[in-house]
């Protein structure tokens, strides 16, 4: 009995210090020069103790971007506070990193990656169609399709995602 309930105060111990390790959850995305980005990714590299490799990526991404820097380190930071679909993640961070339009549209479908459990394939083919949309039907386009996908997401905001995955992560 004594050694269980060690064991579990040594597990309560390591949990707390992985989660102190983490970078704080994003609250909203922020302007960012690249220097600055190129900054956070590195940070957020070294204070993550899990997804280095997905994190080295998206430092490769934000050296490369030509723009979107502060949606680059946003989306980092969601697939560090949401802990899945983290390829999903960098693929759309590398269409923002590339793309000159079409930002808005991209940071709802990346928030999308978090809010949706299922049904996730379209999402990157919705991202780059919402970088080349230029006219207002094609804007129309990906606009009706944010709003259907986000009907049938299992979270309604990023933020209750975010909550629930911290949750699961407090339950472990």
């Amino acid at each position: 009995m004594k050694t269980k309930l060690l064991f579990t105060i040594f597990l309560t111990g390591i949990f707390t210090f992985q989660l102190l390790a983490t970078p704080g959850v994003p609250i909203s995305k922020k302007h960012y020069t690249k220097e600055e980005a190129i900054t956070k990714i590195k940070e957020i590299r070294k204070n993550t103790k899990f997804n280095i490799e997905a994190n080295k990526q998206f430092e490769k991404i934000i050296e490369n971007a030509s723009c979107n820097f502060g949606s680059i380190v946003y989306y980092t930071e969601l697939s560090i506070a949401i802990g899945y679909h983290t390829e999903l993640f960098i693929s759309i961070a590398d269409i923002a990193s590339k793309s000159k339009n079409g930002i808005k549209y991209i940071d709802e479908i990346a928030e999308l990656a978090g809010m949706k459990l299922a049904e996730t394939g379209g999402l990157v083919d919705l991202a780059k169609q919402a970088s080349r949309a230029a006219t207002t039907d094609e804007i129309k386009k990906v606009e009706d399709e944010i709003v259907k996908l986000q009907s049938t997401a299992e979270f309604k905001t990023i933020q209750e995602a975010i909550s629930k995955a911290e949750s699961d992560r407090e339950n472990k």
